[in-house]
Formats: C-alpha cells, structure tokens, sequence
C-alpha cells in the first residue's frame, strides 16, 4: 500500500497524538463490503415462481437499480397489492437471513484487495456485521473465503447473538470491546445511524460513510464523517 495511502496517514496522526498498536480497521458487511443486490435479486426471481401475482407483474418491475426492500421495485412500478407485497415479503424475510442466499453477494470491486493490503500494513481487520451468528456466520465465512476477503482466525467477526437484536444496538454493545481490542483507525458502515455510533464513540477516529443502500429513513450524518461511494476500495488499494 501506498505511504500516502489516507489510512496509513491517519494511522500515523494516532502515531503522533501518542496512541499505538493493535491498530484496527472495521468494516460492516451488506452493502458496504458486501453487494447485497445479487442476493435480492435472486430471491426475486425464486419468488417469481412461486408467487403468482409476482410473475403477472414481472415485465413491470425495474430491477436495474439496487434496493433494499424486495418490495420496492413493485413500488416503482406503481403496485399497491397489499396482499403481493406481504406474501414477497415473507418469501425474503425466510431466505435472506440464512446462510444458503450469502453465497449470491459479491464484494464491491476493489474489496478484498483493500482489506489485503490493510491486514499486509499491520491492521487487525474487524467486521462488525448485522447478521446474527445462529443463521449466518457459516455463510459469510465460507463466502469471504470464496471471493478472497480475509477471514482467517487473525480477523474479528462480531455476529449479532439472535436476529430479532436491533443492529445499532448490536454495534453500540461492541464498541467497548473494540476499545479493548486496540486502536481504531478507520470505521466504514452504509447506515448513517452507524457511522455516527462510530465517529461519537472514538472520535479519534477516521469515520467513513459508504453511499450504497440504506435501510428506509435514515439518520442525518453527523458532521466530520466522510462520505464516499464503493469506488472507495479501488481508489484506496
């Protein structure tokens, strides 16, 4: 990596305000290392089959821009059956929490050559995930390791501990931990509520917003956190 590369510039302001080694980079996964959309979209076009109001709408549906909810290319299509949208909706919710669908993510281009070249720097990597652990932590092992992201026993995994666990509250509980853990030099989430958890909780910091694919409503982003796109990985590798 590049001396001037902007992690190791911070790491070596941290260096010079007098903090040290382990030093920590920590990453969410959906939609911030992680694309998300082939997992949707896969489990659209599962559902097609076996949802017939969803195939009598099909030719409708835009599916060239990434969504969060599976309902959402229905309602650009100016669909309102309430009925459809439920039934979509529990066709997701039971697929894509589960192990069997992560293997359909793919990492932003750029990915896992970042996260190579950081670990390469000395950086512990820490992916601090959404996902819960009973239903999921096999999964995104096995795809890490599918698509070259690191995940050896050196790298940190925190899976929530149950689904129905909010994911800021999640994060808010590791934060002491990852204090323990070492030093954060740099912090990327897609939810603004995130980032901000971050930025407040080690302000020292480099706090990084990715604008992939937020959650309905997001937070307002606190000011003095970056904003960036996924052409990040690339830019910084």
């Amino acid at each position: 990596m590049n001396i001037d590369h902007p992690v190791l510039r911070h790491r070596r302001q941290l260096e010079g305000l007098g903090f040290s080694a382990p030093w920590l980079a920590l990453f969410d996964i959906d939609s911030t290392l992680m694309d998300t959309t082939p997992r949707n979209l896969a489990i659209l076009a599962a559902a097609r089959g076996r949802i017939p109001g969803l195939d009598a709408c099909w030719d409708r549906l835009d599916l060239s821009r990434p969504f969060w909810d599976i309902g959402e290319p229905l309602r650009r299509a100016g669909i309102e059956d309430r009925g459809l949208f439920e039934e979509l909706r529990a066709f997701w919710t039971e697929r894509f929490f589960t192990d069997e669908w992560l293997i359909h993510d793919r990492p932003y281009p750029g990915a896992a050559e970042l996260l190579a070249d950081l670990k390469n720097d000395g950086f512990t990597l820490a992916y601090l995930t959404g996902r819960h652990s009973p239903g999921m932590e096999v999964g995104t092992r096995r795809s890490f390791l599918e698509y070259g992201l690191p995940a050896g026993p050196e790298e940190i995994f925190f899976f929530k501990p149950d689904f129905a666990m909010e994911d800021e509250a999640f994060k808010a509980s590791v934060c002491d931990e990852l204090g323990r853990r070492g030093t954060l030099v740099v912090a990327i989430d897609n939810e603004p509520a995130n980032s901000n958890l971050f930025h407040r909780a080690f302000p020292r910091a480099l706090a990084v917003w990715l604008d992939t694919v937020t959650s309905p409503l997001p937070a307002t982003l606190d000011a003095g956190i970056e904003r960036r796109g996924p052409d990040i990985f690339r830019s910084w590798s």
